[in-house]
C-alpha cells in the first residue's frame, strides 16, 4: 500500500495572528455592557444579566449593547448550554428530538480516508466549529496537550494564536467522525481561505490541527488532518484548472516536510498579495488531479495510478525535460518522495 508521510503535519501554518485576543467561549465575541453609573452627566450605560441564555433547542437570547436579543441556530445545530453556542443537535442531549446525524446543509462530502470520515464546513457551519476551537483552546490553557512530539507543538501554538472568526479571515472545515450512538466527534479542524483566479483555484491554510495531534492518540483517530486536506482538495478542484494549494510553515520541522512534499516557493516580489493572504509555500494540483491526490494521499491507489508513479520513477524529474514524454498527475510528487515509497513497499 502506498505511503505517503503525514499531510497533517506538513501543512501547520501559521499566519500573523493578533495576541492577546479572549479567548473565552463564543459568548466573549458578543459585545457587553456594563453600568457605569452616571458620572458627570453621562447616560448609565445598559447591563445584561448574562452573554447568553437558553430559549429552545434551536435559539437563545444574546446580548447585544445591553440588550436581550433572540437568534436561531442554524439547521441541523442545536443550543448548548455547556459550550454556550449552536453545535450539532445530535450532541446537545436536552434535545431528544433532534434528528440523527449530520444535517446536509453541513456535509461537504463523505469518504473514506483509513477511516470513515465526513467532511464539513459552509456558513451554516462556522459557529459550531468556533465552538470547537474555543473548546480546544481552554483544553490547552489547562495543560491538556501532548507536547512530546514536533508536530503536537506546532499544533498547538497554532490553536492558541486562532482569534474570534470576525477578526480573521477564511471559514473553518472539519472531518469528522459518528461515534457509537450516533454523536459526532470533531477530528481535525482548518481554516480556509479560496479564491477563483483565470486558470486556476487558489486555497490557502492558515490553520490546520488534529484532535489526535494535540491531546494524543487515546483522545483521536490518525489521519484525520490528511483526510480533511484530501477531502478539501478534491471537493475545491476542477478540470478548468490547477489548484494551488498554499501555507506557511510554522517552524522549521514543517517546512523541511513542506518541501519534501514537491511545495515551492512563492516569489513575494513577484506576489506580495498572494504570499500574505495564500502563504510562503505553495503545492500545485494539476487540473483534473484532484481525485488521484485524494487517492494517494489516502492509500486507495488503484492499479492505473501505480502505473502513474512508476512512469514518474523512469522519466527525468523535470517535466520540462524532453525526455520526460508521459506527464501524468504523479508529476506533482518529488521523485525521492515516490522512490521512498516504493522502497518502503518492496524493502
Amino acid at each position: 500500500m502506498l505511503r505517503l508521510p503525514l499531510w497533517v503535519a506538513m501543512i501547520h501554518v501559521s499566519f500573523s495572528m493578533r495576541q492577546g485576543e479572549d479567548h473565552g467561549s463564543l459568548g466573549n465575541a458578543i459585545p457587553r455592557s456594563n453600568s457605569m453609573g452616571n458620572l458627570g452627566g453621562r447616560k448609565q450605560a445598559r447591563s445584561c444579566l448574562a452573554d447568553r441564555i437558553r430559549k429552545s433547542c434551536s435559539s437563545y437570547l444574546a446580548c447585544v449593547d445591553g440588550q436581550m436579543v433572540e437568534r436561531a441556530c442554524a439547521a441541523g445545530l442545536a443550543y448548548s448550554r455547556e459550550s454556550k453556542g449552536c453545535t450539532v443537535s445530535v450532541n446537545v442531549g436536552e434535545c431528544p428530538n433532534a434528528p440523527s446525524g449530520l444535517s446536509e446543509n453541513l456535509i461537504v462530502r463523505n469518504f473514506s480516508c483509513r477511516s470513515n470520515l465526513i467532511i464539513v464546513g459552509g456558513p451554516d457551519a462556522q459557529e459550531w466549529l468556533q465552538g470547537e476551537v474555543v473548546a480546544w483552546q481552554q483544553r490547552l490553557a489547562k495543560g491538556g496537550a501532548d507536547q512530546g512530539r514536533p508536530e503536537a507543538i506546532a499544533a498547538a501554538n497554532l490553536v492558541r494564536k486562532e482569534a474570534p472568526a470576525a477578526s480573521q479571515s477564511g471559514e473553518y472545515y472539519a472531518s469528522v467522525t459518528e461515534e457509537d450512538g450516533g454523536t459526532i466527534r470533531v477530528q481535525a479542524i482548518a481554516r480556509v481561505v479560496t479564491s477563483v483566479e483565470e486558470n486556476s483555484t487558489r486555497v490557502g491554510i492558515p490553520a490546520i490541527f488534529s484532535r489526535r495531534s494535540l491531546f494524543g492518540k487515546a483522545d483521536g483517530i490518525g489521519s484525520a488532518g490528511r483526510g480533511l486536506i484530501a477531502g478539501l482538495v478534491e471537493a475545491l478542484s476542477s478540470d478548468d484548472g490547477d489548484l494551488r494549494l498554499g501555507g506557511t510553515p510554522g517552524d522549521a520541522f514543517v517546512n523541511a516536510l513542506y518541501h519534501a512534499h514537491g511545495a515551492d516557493n512563492i516569489n513575494a516580489s513577484n506576489d506580495p498579495e498572494g504570499v500574505l493572504k495564500f502563504g510562503t509555500l505553495e503545492l500545485r494540483v494539476p487540473k483534473g488531479c484532484g481525485d488521484f491526490f485524494e487517492r494517494a494521499m489516502c492509500d486507495r491507489l488503484s492499479g492505473g495510478d501505480y502505473l502513474r508513479f512508476t512512469l514518474r520513477l523512469a522519466q527525468p524529474e523535470s517535466t520540462a525535460h524532453p525526455l520526460h514524454v508521459f506527464h501524468t498527475c504523479s508529476d506533482m510528487f518529488p521523485k525521492r518522495l515516490v522512490l521512498s515509497t516504493f522502497q518502503n513497499m518492496f524493502g
